[in-house]
C-alpha cells in the first residue's frame, strides 16, 4: 500500500508520504486504507480465507493459540456477522489517538499533597529535625573555626540518622503499631522508602563530615609544625577520639562501609539477579554500629533505646526461639513453575520468583529432589500444533485448548505448573510481619489490583475471602467448630471456585447488589484500537456472547485485552457508592504511580505492597 511504484520495496520517501497521507486523509480514505489492509489478494472482496489468515496473525501478535476447530468457529462467526453494521463499524473504525496533556510534576500538585498528607508531614518533620540538630550543634561550637562547625553539624545529624535507620527496620514493633491508632498518624506503609532515604542521608552527611575533617586537618597542619597532614589523617597522633584516639581511623572504616552498603543496595544490583550481594553487604550494619559507638562519644546515647529493641527482635526471630514456640516446620508440597517455585507449608503457600542465584538454586534443588509422591508434571513440546501433554506415572492425556491458553496467560504472571511434588523438607519461617494489605477486612469497599508477580499476595487475599465466606455459611448455633472445604492451590482452580462463590454470593445478597466483581486483563493482547488485534478481539467478543464463556481462560469472567482504562474502571466503582473505597496494589512501581494518581482523582485511598 505504501509501495507506489510497485517495485516490491518501500523507500523512505514512500513511507513518509504514506504516513502523511494517513494523517491528513479524511474518514472515507482511512476506511479504504483499512479495507486494503484486510484485502490480502486485492480483489476488493473479503473472503473466509482472508479472515482466517488475519485471525492467525492477530493470535501470534497476542501470544495466543487456538485449535483448528476453534479457529474455524471464530472465522465462521466473523463471516456470518459481516452484514452486521455494528461489527463492520468496529472492523473499519480508524484508530483514535489521544494527545497527552503536559502536566506539572505529580509531587508538586495539590492533589498529591492532599492524598499523601501523612507522608508529606512526616518528611517535613524529618527534615526540620535535621535542620534543628544542625542549628543546635552550630550554636554550641560557634566560637570554633568553620571546618569544626561543619563537622559538628554533620556529626550531630549522623548520630540521629544512624539511629533512625535502625528504627525504620524494627519490623515486629512496626507490625504492632499497625494494630493501633498510630497507623492513622504515621505513614507506616512507606517505612522501606524512608529507610532508603535515610540511608542516602547518611551517605550525604558522611561526605560532608569527611570533607570538613580533611579541611580542618589541612588547617591544623599549617598551624602545627609537629604534626604532618598524613599523621593527622591516617594515625592516632592527633589524639582525636574517646576510645584510643581512634576517631580518624574508625571514620575512614565507616566511610568504606557506607560506600559498600549504598552501592550494593542500588536497584541494578538488588533487582538484577544479585540479591544475595545486597543481603550479605547489608550485614555490615553490625560492624557499622560498633564502629559508630567507638567513633563518636555520644552515639551510644542515641542508639541505646532502638538498639535494645533491635536486639530483642533479633532474639525473638532466632531459630532457637521459633523452635521453642512453634516446633519444627516442614514444606509439604512443591510446585515448580517456569517463573519460580511455589512452596506449601501447612496452610501457607509461598511463591518464589526465579530472579537471582539463590532462587535459581532453590528451583534446581527441588527439581532434583527425590520426592515422596510426584503428583503431576506438565511438559511442553515443540511441535507444529503447539500441543502440550500432561505426563503422569502411567498415563498421558492431551491438555485442553482452554488450559493451554490459561498456561500462556498465567505463564506471564506466575508461570504454568511444570511439576508438583510431595516433599518433607524442614524450613524456618521469619514472620509474619504487617503489610499494607492487613487492612483489607477493615475496609468498606476493597479494590485489589495485582500485576505480574504481584498477583501472588492478591491470590492469598482471595483465598481468605473464600475461606471466610464458606466458614460463615457452615457455622451453627452453640457450636465451637467450623468446617470448610479445601481451598485449591492453583490460581486458575482458585479463580473457578471464586467464580462459583461469586455467583452464589451475588445472587444471595439483598437488593441485587454485587458482593464481588472480578476483572482479568491480558496486557500482551492487542486492543481493538490496534489493527494487530482488532479482528481477534471482535471474534472473541462474538464467541463470548454466543457461549457465555471466555475462550482464553474458560471462565465466565471475560479476559480484556491490553492495559486497563483506570479512569473508566474507577468511575464505575465510584458510581456504586458502597462506602469508602481503598485500592490495594502489588506490582511494578511505574504502574503503581499511575494507579495512585488515578486514585487521587477519585478520592480513593491507596496502599501498595513492597517487594
Amino acid at each position: 500500500m505504501f509501495d507506489h511504484d510497485g517495485n516490491g520495496s518501500v523507500k523512505h520517501k514512500e513511507f513518509i508520504d504514506g504516513l502523511r497521507f494517513l494523517i491528513n486523509a479524511d474518514l472515507a480514505q482511512k476506511l479504504k486504507f483499512l479495507f486494503n489492509v484486510y484485502d490480502i489478494d486485492g480483489n476488493g472482496i473479503l473472503d473466509r480465507k482472508e479472515l482466517k489468515l488475519m485471525l492467525i496473525s492477530c493470535m501470534e501478535e497476542s501470544s495466543l493459540d487456538f485449535s483448528k476447530d476453534t479457529l474455524d468457529a471464530m472465522t465462521d462467526i466473523l463471516f456470518k456477522s459481516g452484514d452486521d453494521d455494528n461489527v463492520l463499524n468496529q472492523m473499519f473504525k480508524p484508530p483514535t489517538f489521544v494527545k497527552k496533556k503536559i502536566e506539572i510534576s505529580r509531587y508538586c500538585s495539590k492533589n498529591y499533597i492532599k492524598h499523601n498528607l501523612r507522608k508529606v508531614l512526616f518528611l517535613v518533620c524529618y527534615f526540620l529535625m535535621n535542620i534543628g540538630l544542625g542549628v543546635y550543634a552550630a550554636w554550641n561550637y560557634k566560637n570554633s573555626n568553620g571546618f569544626i562547625i561543619v563537622t559538628r553539624i554533620s556529626g550531630m545529624n549522623l548520630n540521629f540518622n544512624c539511629m533512625f535507620v535502625c528504627v525504620l527496620m524494627l519490623r515486629k514493633c512496626l507490625t504492632k503499631l499497625r494494630e493501633t491508632f498510630v497507623t492513622k498518624i504515621l505513614p507506616l506503609d512507606q517505612c522501606i522508602l524512608f529507610h532508603k532515604m535515610v540511608g542516602f542521608m547518611i551517605a550525604f552527611w558522611s561526605v560532608v563530615h569527611t570533607l570538613a575533617h580533611i579541611g580542618n586537618a589541612i588547617k591544623w597542619d599549617s598551624d602545627d609544625e609537629n604534626l604532618h597532614l598524613w599523621e593527622i589523617l591516617f594515625t592516632t597522633k592527633s589524639g582525636i577520639g574517646w576510645v584510643g584516639y581512634s576517631a580518624i581511623l574508625t571514620g575512614w572504616a565507616l566511610d568504606i562501609i557506607v560506600i559498600i552498603m549504598i552501592v550494593c543496595s542500588l536497584s541494578f544490583i538488588r533487582e538484577g539477579g544479585h540479591f544475595q550481594v545486597f543481603y550479605i553487604t547489608h550485614m555490615l550494619y553490625i560492624p557499622f554500629w560498633i564502629l559508630c559507638i567507638i567513633h563518636a562519644s555520644n552515639f551510644w546515647k542515641w542508639f541505646i533505646a532502638p538498639g535494645v529493641l533491635f536486639l530483642g527482635e533479633k532474639l525473638l526471630r532466632s531459630k532457637i526461639m521459633v523452635l521453642a514456640r512453634y516446633g519444627k516446620t516442614y514444606i509439604k508440597e512443591v510446585s515448580l513453575f517456569s517463573s519460580g517455585v511455589s512452596l506449601s507449608i501447612g496452610c501457607i503457600w509461598l511463591h518464589v520468583r526465579s530472579a537471582g542465584n539463590w532462587t535459581k538454586r532453590l528451583y534446581e534443588y527441588f527439581q532434583k529432589y527425590n520426592c515422596l509422591i510426584e503428583v503431576k508434571q506438565y511438559e511442553q513440546k515443540e511441535k507444529k500444533s503447539n500441543s502440550i501433554n500432561i505426563t503422569k506415572k502411567e498415563s498421558k492425556e492431551e491438555i485442553s485448548e482452554t488450559d493451554r491458553n490459561q498456561m500462556r496467560l498465567f505463564d506471564r504472571v506466575i508461570g504454568y505448573t511444570e511439576t508438583s511434588k510431595k516433599v518433607k523438607v524442614q524450613c524456618y519461617i521469619d514472620g509474619p510481619y504487617g503489610t499494607p494489605t492487613t487492612g483489607v477486612f477493615d475496609t468498606e469497599h476493597v479494590v485489589l489490583i495485582g500485576a505480574g508477580i504481584g498477583v501472588t499476595p492478591m491470590v492469598s487475599i482471595l483465598q481468605s475471602i473464600v475461606y471466610r465466606y464458606k466458614t460463615s455459611k457452615q457455622t451453627y448455633p452453640k457450636c465451637t467448630h467450623a468446617w470448610s472445604d479445601d481451598i485449591p492451590n492453583g490460581l486458575m482452580k482458585l479463580k473457578k471456585q471464586l467464580e462459583m462463590n461469586h455467583i452464589e454470593m451475588n445472587t444471595s445478597s439483598s437488593n441485587d447488589n454485587h458482593v464481588i466483581d472480578m476483572h482479568i486483563f491480558m496486557t500482551a493482547a492487542q486492543k481493538k484500537n490496534d489493527v494487530r488485534g482488532l479482528i481477534l478481539q471482535i471474534a472473541l467478543d462474538l464467541m463470548y456472547k454466543k457461549e457465555n464463556k471466555d475462550l482464553i481462560t474458560g471462565l465466565k469472567t471475560k479476559t480484556e485485552p491490553g492495559r486497563p482504562d483506570w479512569n473508566k474502571l474507577f468511575t464505575k466503582i465510584s458510581e456504586q457508592k458502597k462506602g469508602r473505597v481503598k485500592v490495594f496494589f502489588c506490582g511494578a512501581p511505574a504502574l503503581g504511580k499511575t494507579i495512585k494518581d488515578c486514585c487521587g482523582k477519585f478520592n480513593f485511598a491507596f496502599s501498595k505492597e513492597n517487594f
